[in-house]
């Protein structure tokens, strides 16, 4: 198991960043839907990191972040004793993610777009409100076949890795 470490206080950009990565763990860890509570967890998480997505401009956030590492980066070009092969390799790949992240879609906007997490997403912040008697949709979707909500689940979390 992997323990992270870290020194307090931290600044409310890494407490949000250690809360997104912490929702996409719980909802890998959650998607297999093995026990019959675990969509609870992973439509949870789903709306959690979709209130974080509203909260701030991740995205921008990102791109500012990575901005920043080139930058630093940049600086050790041409500096004595600097493995200047590894250097460009890293630049590369800071450039490549850079590119990604501004060529994808807004986070969470899929989610958004999606009709049945729209339908859910009301009611689910609701106390008791997942009752079947609340979102008959959710009950008949927790009733479908394992591998079609496997399929809906990995259909949902491919949407954030792109």
């Amino acid at each position: 198991m992997i323990t992270n470490r870290f020194e307090h206080p931290l600044n409310e950009k890494t407490r949000i960043y250690l809360r997104v990565e912490s929702l996409l763990r719980q909802l890998q860890h959650s998607s297999s839907f093995s026990d019959s509570n675990q969509h609870q967890i992973f439509f949870k998480s789903i709306f959690d990191l979709l209130e974080i997505f509203e909260q701030i401009q991740l995205k921008s956030e990102l791109a500012k972040d990575l901005e920043k590492q080139r930058q630093t980066y940049r600086a050790w070009l041409n500096v004595d004793d600097v493995d200047q092969e590894m250097l460009g390799s890293i630049l590369r790949d800071l450039d490549g993610v850079h590119r990604e992240l501004m060529a994808a879609e807004r986070f969470g906007q899929s989610f958004k777009e999606d009709r049945f997490l729209s339908t859910i997403r009301q009611r689910f912040g609701l106390p008791g409100g997942s009752c079947c008697f609340d979102l008959p949709t959710l009950h008949y979707w927790l009733h479908l076949p394992l591998d079609k909500r496997m399929h809906d689940a990995e259909k949902w979390l491919s949407s954030l890795k792109h």
